[in-house]
């Protein structure tokens, strides 16, 4: 990680952490609010260490997932709790199982997805979106249109990510999207939830600057391959 970005994590972390402080100390503290704070502060780190393609993403991540899918289910927001705690969270311990299998001191190799990969995730996704808004119609479902979309475009962002594919920050960013949206709602209605806008707002900033970033170290991980292959030619030549 450059000495850029980890000024840039600490900084973020600083003032994200400051915010959310403060918003508890002016709306006043509850139940739900300190939920969603210890949320917000675990979903901050996965967030920024994720844009860095640390192998501690995922220990973080799971931190995160258990606190806001339990301040998800107690503002009925029912797919998005269960995307945490039965999607997210399944999927990380296979992001730490996979590091442990195939250990290695360097940054995990990034791809980009394949275009027939992309209309495979594209054909599930429309499918689950589906699914999720006849869920949430019948679930009586806070927002249940934007909850469904959000989430279909986090759930395929998280398996990408797992894979360390490059597009998992287009996904993510277009999920955060909806879920500030989702979350301004909830806010309008319940002060208590404004940590949690302070959360999908960091996420959308960190999505584009993860996106950038990851291009940058794929493009350079293509320079290290391409120079390692002239050595070898290079080296059998002589």
């Amino acid at each position: 990680m450059s000495k850029k970005l980890i000024i840039f994590d600490v900084v973020v972390f600083v003032i994200s952490l400051a915010m959310i402080i403060t918003s508890n100390i002016i709306f006043g503290f509850s139940p739900l609010s300190i939920i969603s704070s210890i949320a917000t502060i675990f979903g901050i780190i996965y967030s920024l260490l994720a844009i860095g393609a640390s192998k501690k993403t995922f220990y973080f991540g799971i931190l995160n997932n258990i606190f806001f899918g339990v301040a998800s289910m107690l503002n009925k927001v029912y797919l998005l709790s269960v995307y945490a705690l039965a999607f997210c969270i399944p999927f990380l311990i296979i992001g730490i199982i996979k590091q442990y299998k195939h250990p290695t001191k360097n940054e995990p190799r990034l791809r980009h997805i394949s275009l027939k990969y992309f209309f495979l995730l594209l054909g599930i996704q429309v499918l689950a979106i589906g699914i999720f808004l006849v869920a949430l119609y019948l679930l009586h479902g806070s927002y249940w249109y934007l909850d469904a979309v959000g989430t279909s475009f986090l759930c395929i962002s998280l398996i990408l990510l797992t894979t360390y594919r490059i597009e998992s920050y287009i996904y993510f960013t277009i999920g955060n999207i909806c879920n500030l949206v989702l979350y301004t709602l909830f806010t309008i209605n319940d002060i208590r939830n404004i940590t949690t806008i302070i959360m999908w707002l960091i996420y959308f900033i960190s999505g584009i600057i993860g996106y950038i970033n990851w291009l940058r170290i794929y493009k350079r991980q293509q320079l290290e391959t391409i120079s390692l292959e002239e050595n070898k030619t290079i080296n059998l030549s002589a």
